[in-house]
């Protein structure tokens, strides 16, 4: 059974490399190229170098133009060892490289350009490793940028093409940046014009730069309901002169708790400052009061609200259920006296942004007892109200429900 084995790996062998013949070139080809490679192995090609491989090509039986396309594939190994072995850590380190490989052209009698474009997936894993350098501080400056594409010349690449080869990169950076800078409570005005400005160094198409944009605005929009700095809506619905309307949305859909899906109702979702509303397009109203809320979660594409009157509690689906669920928590948390509206400045001197950091990257960007990842918020273990201090010791990351189920609660 072996010896069968055997033998078919042989016709296999044969096959694919030929009859006897063809493999004893082979075998003369590989010999020739580990010359040709120790030849190159110092970065030089000397006048008795060449002559001695031509000496051991005619040796060997091989024809001059096999023989050079071998020399030329170990002068591409050579340079592919020299560009994968190299880190990036500051633009000396990129300048150094650069003046070995100008000085390796010169003595392995090379042309950049007659080879540059054999060399294009190390050269392009080389310019990855300095974007992922620059972007270790999860900020890039024009600075940086113009040091990338000074390098990107200087192996002579186009910088636009290697920008469209790392688009994704780039916007997932910026993405990133969007999200440390929200989570820290940094984000401002100021970051659209940084994203912005870096979208068109980089030539992100205009959809992708357009969506980094309205993210930013979006954030800052959620930041300022968190501070309960709300916008004043014009309500689908009659309210009480009293009453203030901070978030309605038509074509909202709800279904109450324990029903089945074909019993979703469709109609318009109002918060105000006393109360939450759904109005069915079919007549009826549901109102559940702001301190009569005991549980909201995200859910589906909407969010989930219990109360204490079955018919209003179940799921909300809404066109922006992100804002829904952050007005809805920050109404809650206002009306239970846990925070005042239009507290911007005070909170943000209440949890230093050092603190923030240390928590945040210490909890993983997670809250501690469900573990959810988004609508997070910065809670004081021994609450504020409490005298609860404002240290790392103190702070912990809940999300929206977690945080309204422990309440005052220590």
């Amino acid at each position: 059974m072996l010896h069968g084995i055997g033998k078919r790996l042989e016709d296999f062998k044969d096959r694919l490399e030929g009859n006897p013949k063809a493999r004893a070139r082979l075998e003369r080809e590989s010999a020739y190229s580990v010359y040709t490679a120790a030849a190159v192995a110092d970065g030089v090609l000397t006048t008795e170098e060449l002559r001695y491989l031509d000496q051991t090509r005619i040796a060997l039986g091989l024809d001059k133009q096999t023989a050079d396309r071998i020399l030329h594939d170990s002068v591409l190994d050579y340079f592919r060892r020299r560009l994968t072995s190299v880190e990036y850590n500051s633009p000396d380190d990129a300048a150094r490289l650069i003046t070995a490989v100008r000085g390796d052209i010169k003595g392995l009698k090379v042309s950049w350009s007659g080879i540059k474009r054999q060399l294009h997936r190390e050269i392009m894993a080389y310019l990855g490793r300095v974007l992922h350098t620059q972007w270790a501080d999860n900020v890039m400056d024009e600075n940086e940028v113009a040091t990338f594409e000074t390098i990107c010349k200087k192996f002579g690449v186009s910088f636009e093409d290697v920008a469209k080869r790392f688009a994704d990169r780039i916007q997932s950076h910026l993405e990133a940046y969007i999200g440390q800078q929200d989570a820290a409570g940094e984000l401002s005005d100021d970051d659209v014009y940084y994203i912005t400005r870096l979208a068109d160094l980089f030539g992100l198409n205009p959809r992708a730069r357009s969506r980094l944009v309205d993210e930013v605005y979006h954030r800052l929009s959620l930041a300022a309901v968190r501070r309960g700095d709300f916008t004043t809506y014009r309500s689908p619905i009659l309210l009480d002169s009293s009453e203030r309307c901070i978030y309605a949305a038509q074509g909202a859909q709800f279904l109450q708790l324990g029903k089945p899906y074909d019993k979703m109702q469709f109609g318009a979702f109002v918060i105000t400052d006393r109360k939450m509303y759904f109005v069915p397009h079919d007549g009826g109203q549901k109102s559940l009061a702001l301190k009569r809320i005991l549980n909201i979660d995200p859910d589906r594409g909407g969010l989930r609200v219990q109360g204490n009157k079955k018919n209003a509690s179940g799921l909300y689906q809404v066109p922006d259920p992100e804002l829904a669920l952050e007005t809805l928590y920050t109404a809650v948390m206002i009306e239970r006296r846990h925070m005042q509206p239009n507290e911007g400045e005070e909170r943000t001197r209440h949890i230093p942004q050092s603190v923030k950091h240390a928590v945040w990257h210490r909890d993983g960007g997670r809250c501690v007892q469900c573990g959810a990842a988004q609508h997070l918020h910065f809670d004081h273990i021994i609450p504020f109200s409490r005298g609860g201090a404002n240290t790392v010791e103190n702070i912990q990351l809940l999300c929206v429900s977690c945080n309204l189920a422990k309440s005052d609660r220590i």
